[in-house]
């Protein structure tokens, strides 16, 4: 049985959740902030890993049920891409990490920069405004995030003010 594409992904987002919490887990808290520095990175980590392994779990259970219906499914086999596709967007995850809590580069631009390209990556075949949705994505989360996150619940994060 091969390796179809939603259980690539759920692993793929399961990987990057661990490796969030792992990074959070370096972040500074302060003694004024009741919530604490790395609860919101923590819980949305969590919140991933939890995502990756429904969607797993969902892949076995309706493959289970239909597998005494049809034999076979409308799924079309992983090729190479695919495979590099989603090493790709792991291994972009690893450099947002590494780009915004080693390197201490701004996280609104981490963030533009990390949506244009997993949106050119992710972008179905023949979608020319992936890079245009990407990019308005990349600034509304990047700049969002930055301000929520250093405003309100005061994460020691590099910004551009």
């Amino acid at each position: 049985m091969g390796l179809s594409f939603e259980r690539l992904i759920s692993v793929t987002m399961i990987g990057i959740g661990i490796l969030g919490w792992l990074q959070s887990r370096n972040i500074k808290g302060f003694a004024f902030d009741a919530l604490g520095s790395q609860a919101v990175p923590k819980l949305l980590s969590a919140l991933l890993v939890l995502a990756g392994i429904w969607i797993l779990l969902q892949g076995v259970i309706f493959r289970g049920q239909s597998a005494g219906t049809t034999g076979d499914t409308d799924e079309p086999p992983l090729e190479a891409g695919d495979y590099l596709r989603a090493i790709s967007m792991f291994a972009l995850s690893v450099a947002f990490a590494f780009l915004v809590f080693q390197m201490r580069l701004p996280l609104s631009i981490c963030v533009l920069a990390t949506c244009l390209i997993g949106g050119r990556l992710l972008a179905p075949r023949g979608r020319r405004n992936a890079t245009v949705i990407s990019a308005f994505a990349g600034l509304i989360l990047g700049f969002g995030a930055e301000w929520i996150f250093t405003r309100f619940f005061f994460v020691d994060l590099p910004t551009l003010w």
